[in-house]
């Protein structure tokens, strides 16, 4: 690959993980290198214990804090935010290694979005990357800042969703 683009899935629907891991995939069998960045998920989803088993890609999960961070203390919410910009930091030096083909930071716009991550820095890491590396990123209300900086935008909309009919979260399909 001579030019790394950036790709963003945004919006309310399902199944931006699942594009991401989906492309994390394609470039690992394809014998690229992938770090795979969750944000957000201090609980393993359960495609972190798969990906983890892959060859050519790296999991590096950035949270470990398992409570919804709007449930969380001003204590908890220092230390949250502390984990996420750390983990950006770690996440921006393994970029530019120039080791991986691809970087995806799962939920990187929900961190922005908290408060969790400054958005500056999330556009550093794309503008700073190595000519030949990927940047994916998801989350949901994706800043105009980052639309403008990608080169791939797709906004998942939710028609019909069970959570609406009061069915929680299942393993192997939300996480």
């Amino acid at each position: 690959m001579k030019k790394g683009l950036v790709h963003i899935y945004t919006g309310d629907g399902k199944g931006k993980t699942t594009a991401c891991v989906g492309l994390a995939l394609r470039m690992a069998g394809s014998g690229g290198k992938v770090l795979y960045a969750f944000m957000q998920k201090g609980v393993m989803s359960s495609e972190v214990k798969l990906l983890e088993t892959i060859s050519g890609i790296d999991v590096f999960q950035v949270c470990t804090m398992t409570k919804f961070s709007h449930l969380q203390n001003e204590e908890e919410k220092a230390e949250y935010r502390h984990q996420h910009t750390q983990g950006l930091v770690k996440i921006i030096s393994l970029c530019k290694s120039g080791k991986y083909n691809m970087v995806v930071v799962d939920e990187a716009i929900g961190a922005v979005l908290e408060k969790a991550i400054d958005l500056e820095a999330v556009m550093e890491l794309i503008q700073t990357r190595p000519d030949n590396c990927e940047i994916i990123l998801s989350g949901r209300k994706t800043p105009v800042e980052l639309t403008e900086l990608a080169d791939y935008v797709s906004d998942i909309q939710a028609v019909k969703h069970p959570f609406d009919k009061g069915i929680p979260a299942r393993r192997g399909i939300e996480f």
